[in-house]
């Protein structure tokens, strides 16, 4: 028996996490063992005494390495304990084997880790990235600021029997601490890449009018990578115009200089308009403030047919590809965009690691 913890709708036409997190059930799917998907413990009775979950308090805070967690946060933590603890229990008495598989993203239960590290319950954990080094991103537990509570995520993985990351890079990083990190790259659905194979033939035929950037606005480091992108892109005196696509993105008119008219911010796509900006732009432009994980958008660009460039930042994972440019100055990105051969075909080979992944549970 297999539980999967995922805070994420696994949708394969979904966001980068809910991609992924589609990868893993399907993956999870095709195992010949019953399993149980979910995001909380059902909800049970805590029947355990006050002496016992003081108890349990002062064996989870050593857990953490003695963070000094808030009375409340703390006394909630301590029922997540109890009640995952007693459903837990209730399946191993079913199955001796069992075996969870987590997600691990900011909002993961410390609680259900430490349940199962006490009920020696073997763990796999599906990192979708390093919370611990998102510029900016706060630990819910000692409240430090990005990267200063990276021991405190390191601690939490060596607890794992396997991590599976989405990028080299990461692998690499908890190799060197002694985690028995597995990289696993991102594999679309078969109907996404249908979908990728349709716009790379309607783009054999189609003429390229414009250099495209698709994002969301909403999300605060998409944001300060589009104003670093405008403001590099208006630099370059180019004749093109660079199109910005995403939800929210019209609301960013005020980054745009009013003496070029070079910037393009064309708001919410729908699926039709997305797949028209796809097939007509010459290439796919991507520039990231330093983070961690792999956009899972770039294989299935690349799967379209669509050369993706790419500042250092967000090529992450991807620098060694077939049709991924990688620039670091406005000059490197002007002499990208001005190569002759930007646009010519390229040959992508989608990386599959799955069957290692199945391995683990055989």
């Amino acid at each position: 028996m297999i539980v999967h913890y995922t805070l994420f709708q696994g949708k394969e036409f979904g966001n980068g996490a809910y991609r992924r997190s589609f990868q893993i059930a399907s993956l999870l799917s095709t195992l010949d063992e019953e399993v149980i998907t979910l995001s909380k413990y059902p909800v049970q009775k805590n029947d355990v005494s006050l002496l016992e979950r003081v108890k349990l308090a002062f064996r989870f805070s050593k857990f953490l390495g003695y963070q000094k967690l808030d009375f409340n946060t703390l006394r909630y933590k301590v029922l997540d304990i109890i009640l995952w603890k007693k459903y837990l229990t209730s399946l191993k008495t079913k199955d001796e084997d069992l075996k969870v598989v987590i997600d691990l993203s900011y909002y993961s239960d410390e609680a259900l880790v430490f349940a199962c590290y006490e009920l020696g319950i073997e763990m796999i954990g599906i990192l979708h990235n390093m919370e611990s080094l998102v510029h900016q991103q706060k630990s819910h537990l000692s409240g430090k600021v990005a990267p200063d509570w990276f021991f405190e995520e390191i601690n939490l993985l060596k607890f794992f029997s396997s991590i599976y990351t989405i990028s080299r890079e990461e692998q690499w990083l908890l190799s060197l601490y002694g985690i028995k990190a597995h990289y696993l790259p991102y594999v679309p659905s078969e109907n996404v890449i249908s979908n990728c194979l349709a716009i790379k033939k309607l783009r054999q035929h189609s003429e390229k009018k414009y250099y495209l950037s698709i994002g969301t606005a909403s999300n605060p480091p998409t944001v300060e990578g589009f104003k670093e992108l405008i403001y590099i892109f208006e630099g370059l005196n180019l004749d093109e115009k660079l199109v910005i696509g995403g939800y929210d993105t019209e609301k960013m008119a005020s980054f745009l200089s009013n003496k070029t008219k070079k910037v393009y911010l064309k708001g919410a796509l729908s699926e039709k308009e997305l797949e028209q900006v796809l097939v007509e732009c010459k290439a796919i432009i991507i520039h990231q403030k330093p983070t961690t994980g792999a956009l899972t958008k770039i294989p299935e660009l690349l799967l379209s047919g669509i050369p993706v460039i790419c500042n250092t930042s967000s090529a992450r994972n991807y620098y060694y590809l077939n049709g991924v440019h990688v620039y670091k100055t406005g000059n490197e990105l002007k002499k990208i965009l001005k190569h002759p051969k930007l646009l010519a075909p390229f040959d992508f080979n989608l990386e599959n690691k799955n069957k290692k992944f199945l391995d683990e549970f055989n």
